[in-house]
């Protein structure tokens, strides 16, 4: 079960993380027991997911079923998820995944990780 909440009651716990759905227009990551906020993708990170779509589109990886997903939620450690802005999946990772995918690469805006 999903819980929309306000970011006045934020989760305590992984778990809680893991079900909130907050409405304040943020998007959150948890990194050991802490919150840390992000402001949605603008424009021209969306024009770099388009222009790196169109450019995987000619890639083997593509014609194997792997995929780019944005901004889906990927648990790097028992204690670490991130939502990047952009993170490359196999299609057996697709496949076989939790709702917590683990990536091979993913894009922030920070950087490649």
């Amino acid at each position: 079960m999903t819980t929309t909440e306000t970011v006045a009651t934020v989760p305590k716990t992984l778990e809680g993380f893991i079900n909130w759905e907050p409405n304040d227009g943020y998007k959150y990551e948890w990194n050991d027991g802490e919150l840390i906020r992000f402001t949605g993708m603008k424009r021209k990170h969306l024009r770099i997911i388009q222009t790196l779509n169109l450019l995987f589109d000619r890639t083997k990886a593509k014609q194997s079923k792997d995929q780019l997903i944005a901004e889906q939620d990927v648990q790097l450690t028992g204690i670490q998820i991130r939502r990047p802005d952009m993170a490359y999946f196999t299609d057996e990772q697709i496949k076989t995944s939790n709702d917590l995918g683990v990536d091979s690469f993913f894009l922030h805006r920070s950087g490649f990780i």
